[in-house]
């Protein structure tokens, strides 16, 4: 539907699931479109706090617990700081795609 805000989360601390709740659910949300949860491997904030994998998909027990990916957070090539929403085919769609 035009003029409906859309979000999109890139290694988010909450879950999908939440997130599209609270984004999409017109009773007890926004109402706006959720494109969904991507999170890269590794990406302790998406994996370990969000419980999120890959494209709207849910961390595995050991992804969650994995603590030695806290460290590359601070780390140049940290997986949580190097999104690009153009590196994702389910994005082409959303208003304001660009290379």
């Amino acid at each position: 539907m035009s003029g409906i805000p859309t979000y999109v989360s890139f290694g988010s601390p909450v879950s999908g699931e939440t997130l599209e709740t609270v984004i999409s659910n017109k009773e007890i949300g926004l109402g706006y479109t959720y494109k969904g949860a991507f999170t890269k491997t590794g990406d302790f904030v998406g994996e370990g706090l969000g419980g999120n994998s890959g494209v709207n998909g849910e961390a595995s027990i050991l992804d969650r617990v994995n603590l030695l990916n806290i460290f590359k957070l601070v780390t140049p090539d940290s997986p949580h700081s190097s999104y690009k929403p153009t590196d994702y085919e389910e994005l082409k769609d959303v208003t304001g795609y660009k290379e």
